[in-house]
C-alpha cells in the first residue's frame, strides 16, 4: 500500500489515530510505503529514508532520519554521503 501525504491535511490527534488504525489493520499483511513531510506520520515505521532533492540524505528507524531536518527528535541517523550515478 502506498500512502502519499495521507494525513497532511488533518490535525495531529487525527493523524495519530489514522496511523494507529493503519498499523492495527495492516499489521503484517502488507508493506506500507508512506510519503510524508511530518515526522509523526512515520514515527512507528520499521525503516525511514529521508530524501532531499531526489537523493537519499539519511536513513533510520521511525522518525530518526527526519530528525536532521529539524522536524524530528534528532535521533541517530546514518548519513549517506555517496554520490549516486
Amino acid at each position: 500500500m502506498i500512502l502519499d501525504e495521507a494525513t497532511a491535511s488533518v490535525d495531529l490527534e487525527t493523524s495519530k489515530h489514522v496511523q494507529r488504525l493503519l498499523r492495527e489493520e495492516m499489521g503484517g499483511c502488507c508493506t506500507v510505503v508512506t510519503i510524508a513531510h511530518r515526522v509523526e506520520a512515520v514515527s512507528g515505521a520499521e525503516g525511514v529514508l529521508e530524501l532531499v532533492g531526489g537523493r537519499l540524505k539519511a536513513r533510520g528507524v521511525g522518525g530518526e532520519a527526519m530528525g536532521s531536518g529539524g522536524d524530528g527528535d534528532g535521533g541517530e541517523i546514518e548519513e549517506d554521503d555517496e554520490e549516486a550515478d
